[in-house]
């Protein structure tokens, strides 16, 4: 696997999730960062050791906080294409806008 194309709103979601931890504790939130973009690798990495969830989509789980990385891979099969990087219980369904077409 090569690389990854990322959809334009994963960066405001990161955005979001890291500013509400880092409101609790700064450390929180460079934790929080690092374990999204270690997920996003292991996504680009190992695409095929996680789950389909909807369709070719899958996830991978964050370990320590409660957000999970949704990708597809690419059918030239060199790309991962991450969809959405989101809380794993608040509006579960939105990131299929996405998607759809």
């Amino acid at each position: 696997m090569n690389g990854c194309l990322i959809h334009p709103e994963v960066a405001s979601e990161i955005a979001d999730a890291v500013g509400w931890y880092q409101a609790i504790d700064p450390e929180l939130g460079q934790r929080i960062h690092a374990e999204v973009f270690q997920s996003i690798e292991l996504a680009r990495d190992t695409p095929h050791h996680y789950p389909k969830i909807y369709k070719d989509f899958r996830r991978v789980l964050c370990r320590n906080f409660p957000y999970k990385v949704i990708f597809e891979i690419q059918p030239s099969g060199e790309h991962v294409h991450i969809v959405a990087v989101m809380h794993q219980s608040q509006y579960p369904e939105y990131w299929k806008e996405r998607v759809q077409g």
